[in-house]
């Protein structure tokens, strides 16, 4: 970033200083920079949530669903146990 003295004079005649930043390329591209790679890491964010939501929804499917081989086979075994002949 790039420092200008300047500005107004004051009611008494004499100048005043006041500091004016101005935005040089450097600091835009930085900034450009650092959006992207945040970006990047929304990125990776969401697919980590999206993968770890679809294993989620896997594991409990195959354990809570009513047509699940875990749930077929209790059922099967319930049977099996009621009428042993």
């Amino acid at each position: 970033a790039v420092w200008v003295l300047g500005g107004p004079t004051s009611v008494l005649g004499g100048p005043t200083s006041v500091l004016r930043r101005t935005f040089s390329l450097d600091s835009s591209l930085r900034n450009m920079k650092e959006a992207g790679k945040d970006f990047t890491y929304l990125i990776v964010i969401l697919i980590g949530l999206g993968v770890t939501g679809g294993l989620l929804y896997a594991v409990f499917h195959e354990l809570l669903s009513t047509s699940s081989p875990n749930t077929v086979y209790g059922k099967a075994f319930d049977r099996v146990k009621a009428h042993p002949e």
